[in-house]
């Protein structure tokens, strides 16, 4: 493809001279050179050097268009490229932002794809330092917050077999970057409401305080203890995530096992019940393996009956062919020699009829007279008694 006209687009400063048109015409540019030239070092030179247009729009275009088994490869083979993954400007935490956007605001989702994009994105929120990027608020609020429209572009992850810990970690992330934006338009505050809901994180944590109104301190001591709920803790360590940055990995970590010390006896109760539906499962499958084999006794006794009937018949068949040959040769055989027999006695027929033949052709002729016509009477009578000794009876016929 020619690039001519995409690298004079790329050099329109983005700020002053982006125009509507102008992205629109980037972004068909973009959509053409990938569905020709496919993902590529030289591609992606452009999504990248195009991307405030936005290049992730086109990228996700062509992820849209290409198969399920080869969505994962893609995205791999493009944050391969250099500036990506490197994360020159921030280009990765953006771009996976904004192709995490629109991988969820989709109505068909890949729980792979999602899970490779938040890794992505956790990877690259970080600086070189070990913190959050400076600009980490900036790039969710412009290609996460300002996308969503409704509470339905949002995926509910507890369906979806998103690794937990990623989710964790992601989370925590997304509390420091929307702590970091100032909701300056009414719809700004509405995504982020949208989005504080959707990963359940609210601005306050939660305090509990009993008041002792009895006089036993033991009662009013375990009251106390009973008192933090666990959704009221793990809020509490997700505002640590988000407080302090450079703990996240431990607590995100700490986070991840105290969810699964909740979960984990009706986990426990839940296998035990399919344990117990699967050894029942189990001694049906082996009832019905009997039967089956059984039954496949039978059908083997059959089948050897079957093919010794066939054997039989089959020499039956074979004996039958080798008699209708036979008989085919003693007919052709006959059919000879009758053909030839009648030719013979035809022939002699006509040598016996020559001289009578001869004698008519002789008088066909002549003017009838009376000796002319008793010579002919005499002549035809002579024939009959030819015919008649050479086995032509017309007379008795």
């Amino acid at each position: 493809m020619d690039c001519a006209r995409l690298d004079e687009l790329i050099k329109i400063p983005k700020k002053s001279d982006a125009s509507n048109s102008v992205k629109a015409e980037f972004k068909n540019e973009i959509s053409t050179l990938l569905n020709e030239e496919g993902i590529s070092n030289d591609t992606m030179k452009y999504v990248y050097s195009g991307f405030s247009f936005c290049g992730a729009v086109p990228l996700y275009d062509y992820l849209k268009n290409s198969c399920e088994e080869t969505k994962l490869e893609i995205i791999k083979t493009a944050f391969s490229y250099d500036s990506l993954l490197k994360n020159e400007n921030g280009i990765a935490l953006r771009m996976a932002m904004h192709l995490l956007y629109f991988e969820l605001s989709n109505n068909t989702h890949i729980t792979e794809t999602i899970d490779l994009l938040l890794n992505l994105f956790n990877r690259n929120s970080k600086s070189k330092e070990g913190g959050f990027r400076k600009d980490l608020s900036k790039a969710v609020e412009k290609y996460f917050v300002n996308c969503i429209k409704s509470a339905d572009d949002l995926k509910d992850f507890n369906t979806e077999e998103i690794s937990d810990a990623r989710f964790v970690e992601f989370k925590s992330i997304m509390i420091y970057a929307l702590n970091g934006i100032k909701p300056l338009k009414s719809k700004t505050a509405r995504s982020l409401e949208i989005i504080r809901n959707w990963i359940g994180y609210t601005h306050t944590t939660s305090s509990v305080i009993t008041e002792n109104t009895g006089n036993n301190d033991s009662h009013s001591n375990v009251e106390t203890e009973n008192a933090v709920s666990e959704s009221d803790m793990i809020q509490t360590i997700e505002y640590i995530i988000s407080s302090i940055p450079e703990y996240q990995t431990i607590l995100s970590q700490f986070l991840f096992k105290y969810r699964n010390l909740i979960d984990i006896k009706a986990e426990v109760d839940e296998l035990r019940n399919k344990l117990e539906r699967s050894n029942e499962r189990l001694e049906d499958y082996k009832d019905e393996l009997k039967s089956a084999a059984e039954q496949v006794d039978a059908l083997t006794s059959q089948k050897h009956a079957l093919m010794f009937q066939i054997s039989q018949m089959t020499e039956q068949i074979n004996s039958l062919i080798a008699d209708n040959e036979r008989q085919k040769k003693i007919i052709s055989v006959y059919t000879v020699d009758k053909s030839d027999s009648q030719n013979e006695q035809l022939n002699a027929i006509a040598s016996k009829l020559k001289s009578e033949y001869k004698d008519f052709k002789e008088a066909e002729d002549m003017e009838m007279t009376i000796d002319l016509g008793e010579n002919l009477r005499f002549q035809m009578r002579s024939i009959f008694k030819i015919l008649s000794k050479s086995g032509i009876d017309v007379e008795g016929r």
